[in-house]
This record gives C-alpha cells, sequence and structure tokens, in this order.
C-alpha cells in the first residue's frame, strides 16, 4: 500500500513538472494578451481625427494629393501625419471612399514607408470584414510589376487577414533563400527576413488573435529564422517563437541542434543549421524575461572550444582547440564572434 501511494505522488509530480514546462500551446502570449485588454490606453487625439476622417475626409484627401504633387521633404512629413491620424471606424457610410484612397496612396506614393502605412490601414479595414480591401490585398499578391518589398509587404497583409498557402509558400521561400548562403560577415543583413521577423513580431499574432482566428499557422515563418544567419533576425524570429509557443518546444529545437553539432557524422550543412540554432537559443537564454527566463547548458563552453580564442598581452589569439573538419579557422572564429556580437 505505502509503495503504491509513493508510485500514485511521484506520476503527479511527474505530471506536474511536465505541465509546468509544457505549459498550454502559447500561454505566455494569451495571458499578456488578456492582461492588455484592462490597461489599454487611447490616443488622446484619436476622437478628434475619427471625426475628421468621417466628416471632413474630402478636405484631408485633397491635401494630402496636393502635397503629393509637390513632394518636398516638407510635405512627406504632411502626407505621413494624415495617413497616420486614420483610425478604423465601422460606423462611417463612406469607408468605400477613404478605401479608393489608401489605394491610391499605396500605387502613387513615393515613400514605402507611408505605402506601408496605408497598406495596413487596409489589412485592418480587411480584418474587420471590408470585402474590398480584402479582395484588393488578394489581388496585389502575385502583381510582378510592383517592387519586391512591396509585394512582399502585400503578402505578409494577406496572411493576416486569411490563411493562404501560397503567402505562406511564398514568405517560407524568400526565409529559405536567404539563409542559402555560407557568410562568416557577422553583420550579414537578410531585408527580407527582417521584414518578415517585424512584421510577425509586431502586430500580426495580437490581430488574428483579437478576432478570435486562427494564427498559429504562421509559427513555421519564425522557427524557421530561428537559423537565419542575420543575427537581428534570428534573435527576433526566437524570441517571439518562445512567446508564442512553450519552454518544451524550445527544449526540442536545442536537443535536436545539439545532437547534431555533437556527431561527427552530421552533414556540414545541418552542422551550420544546427550551429545557428544553438547561437539563437543562447542569446534567448541571455534574455532578462522574468519567470519566463530560460537556459540551455554547454552552448557558451562549446563555441569557446571551437572558436580556440586564448587571451594574451595584445588581445586574443586564435587557436586550434578542436579538430573539427567541417569548418575552417576563419568560421570557427566567425561563429565564436557571432555568440555575444551585438
Amino acid at each position: 500500500m505505502k509503495c503504491t501511494v509513493i508510485l500514485i505522488l511521484f506520476i503527479l509530480l511527474t505530471a506536474a513538472f511536465l505541465n509546468a514546462e509544457n505549459d498550454e500551446w502559447g500561454a505566455w502570449f494569451k495571458r499578456s494578451m488578456e492582461e492588455s485588454k484592462e490597461y489599454t490606453i487611447e490616443p488622446e487625439d484619436k476622437g478628434l481625427n475619427m471625426y475628421k476622417w468621417k466628416h471632413k475626409k474630402n478636405e484631408l484627401i485633397n491635401n494630402y494629393k496636393h502635397s503629393l504633387e509637390k513632394d518636398t521633404s516638407a510635405n512627406v512629413s504632411t502626407r505621413a501625419e494624415i495617413i497616420s491620424s486614420y483610425y478604423y471606424d465601422s460606423s462611417d457610410k463612406e469607408i468605400s471612399q477613404v478605401i479608393d484612397f489608401f489605394i491610391f496612396v499605396i500605387e502613387n506614393e513615393t515613400q514605402k514607408f507611408i505605402q506601408f502605412e496605408a497598406l495596413d490601414h487596409l489589412t485592418i479595414m480587411g480584418l474587420c470584414g471590408q470585402e474590398k480591401a480584402k479582395s484588393y490585398i488578394y489581388s496585389q499578391k502575385n502583381n510582378s510589376s510592383i517592387p519586391h518589398r512591396l509585394n512582399l509587404q502585400f503578402h505578409l497583409a494577406n496572411i493576416t487577414i486569411r490563411e493562404d498557402e501560397q503567402s505562406l509558400d511564398y514568405l517560407m521561400d524568400l526565409i529559405i533563400k536567404a539563409q542559402d548562403v555560407e557568410t562568416t560577415e557577422i553583420k550579414y543583413s537578410s531585408p527580407d527576413e527582417g521584414a518578415i521577423a517585424g512584421y510577425l513580431n509586431r502586430g500580426f499574432f495580437s490581430r488574428r488573435y483579437n478576432k478570435g482566428l486562427d494564427y498559429n499557422y504562421a509559427l513555421p515563418l519564425l522557427k524557421q529564422m530561428i537559423y537565419s544567419r542575420s543575427v537581428s533576425a534570428q534573435r527576433t524570429a526566437c524570441f517571439k517563437y518562445y512567446y508564442q509557443t512553450n519552454r518544451a518546444e524550445m527544449r526540442k529545437i536545442y536537443d535536436t541542434c545539439w545532437a547534431k553539432v555533437q556527431n561527427n557524422s552530421t552533414p556540414r550543412a545541418e552542422f551550420i543549421e544546427a550551429l545557428y540554432g544553438l547561437q539563437a537559443l543562447y542569446s534567448l537564454s541571455q534574455r532578462n524575461i522574468g519567470k519566463y527566463k530560460i537556459s540551455f547548458d554547454g552552448i557558451s563552453s562549446y563555441f569557446a572550444r571551437l572558436g580556440g580564442r586564448k587571451p594574451v598581452k595584445n588581445g586574443f589569439k586564435y587557436i586550434e582547440l578542436t579538430d573539427e573538419n567541417r569548418l575552417t579557422k576563419e568560421e570557427k572564429q566567425y561563429f565564436q564572434n557571432r555568440l555575444r556580437s551585438k
């Protein structure tokens, strides 16, 4: 009887530990979203701007178009202020005119950041059920005549409104293409990954969540960017992926990457990808995120041995500390320096 009680207690404690480790999928994110609803702060000028867009939209639109004709630096600021002042108003009976105006902005504006903000307004409208906005965004995702960066933004807007496999595949292809490079440049830039990671980090998940819509279909994009050659895109993606998942998922990635780097038969391409994965996890472990802080054993010491850097009188000297032959000496130094790069 005593053994039975002990066994039951062991099972209950194990289950409790596993639940604490696994948590509900995305529980951190959901909890934050619910708590944020209690502390919503509206901009002081929101009511005034909504009134203007509802009752004086012709004046605002004409001012924008007049400013666009001159297109000086001062007029860029004027146009930016007009576009940024908009707040969606479902009670506006002339909402179709506003949608047409933002389409005009996207197709005629000379400044990308203003184009993107107009598209963001259309995205919100689409999420709120405005079919005209949804249709326009969908129609532009395969428009080969527009610049690549704008086309990318349309695909991001499209997956915000709907689960579109074509757009998801397009974005994943861009990520994989950006990672299909070998580099020893710590400041390597990956503009496409940066745009995708930044967009997903800022508003995608919260917007879908607030509308009661599924959003997990975008998680593979974040997971793939954990292996980015770009330090900034990688760190953004890794943290956001953890925020949307749980500890168990991050440890699964760690276990997979760690096993690959410890296995001498792992092919070079998989070995390098695992190195990038471990570096992303190390950067995550260095973040001060309170009770959500997570650690991974051995990563720092592994890269120290791999790089072979030791202190000398006037700095550091690189020496071969391992017989790892899947990397050049330069690559070993690169991964060691990259681990703690800013």
